[in-house]
């Protein structure tokens, strides 16, 4: 249909929709600020500040734990990347599914699309999250940080899900909100949508070279509705 070739520059519908997790399924934002600004304050005696703190949101828990200094902190890293998860966890409460989102991606798969989540959280991080949210473990594919040798915003993440999902980069779409996402997706020259109701910056965003923007978890629903032809209508 002519209205789907209008947000995909594709000569056929995507095959594949890959999905980050934070700011993109789950609306973790407020609890990844506190968690990381509790590390950072047990770790350095200083909490930085907000905007520093945005700036590293996507990237791998190991690589946060070892900036600002870090590196050659008396505390080993595994030991720095566990307490920082039982930061994440005493803020547990803050964080909340973006609903809209999450039931676009079960109409997919309940309409034969192959969909993966690629994500910088660590298997461990990945598990805990799933604890939280059952709707996540029900994916086959899940691409962590543990599961590569680089992870984003190195393109390896989404071309291991291309490999597991049996289809080629070209076929697939990304979905993620931050610069890091829009760099792994580029250079796996993967097609990506950039929403921006998680916790990228706009200004940040706004320059990204996108098939698809979208500023709510209902305007992504709904655009994927429409590019997959998906029935608009609950039963």
């Amino acid at each position: 249909m002519a209205r789907s070739m209008t947000i995909w520059n594709g000569e056929s519908r995507p095959k594949a929709v890959c999905f980050d997790i934070d700011g993109t399924l789950v609306d973790s934002g407020e609890m990844i600020r506190h968690g990381l600004s509790d590390a950072f304050a047990e770790f350095l005696g200083d909490r930085p500040t907000s905007e520093w703190i945005d700036s590293i949101i996507g990237l791998p828990l190991h690589h946060q734990m070892q900036l600002l200094g870090l590196e050659t902190h008396p505390i080993p890293l595994e030991e720095r990347v566990q307490r920082a998860m039982q930061h994440y966890a005493n803020h547990q409460s803050l964080t909340k599914p973006f609903s809209e989102a999450i039931s676009v991606m079960n109409d997919l798969m309940r309409a034969g699309v192959s969909c993966a989540l690629v994500t910088s959280r660590n298997r461990q991080e990945f598990q805990w999250i799933a604890s939280l949210f059952p709707e996540l473990s029900v994916l086959n594919v899940v691409v962590t940080a543990t599961d590569v040798t680089h992870p984003k915003p190195h393109a390896e993440p989404l071309l291991r899900a291309s490999a597991e999902l049996g289809v080629q980069p070209s076929e697939m779409l990304y979905v993620g909100d931050t610069v890091h996402d829009a760099a792994c997706a580029q250079g796996a020259r993967v097609a990506y949508i950039a929403v921006s109701y998680g916790s990228g910056r706009e200004s940040d965003l706004a320059n990204l070279p996108a098939v698809m923007r979208c500023s709510t978890p209902q305007e992504l629903q709904t655009k994927l509705q429409t590019l997959f032809e998906l029935n608009l209508c609950p039963n």
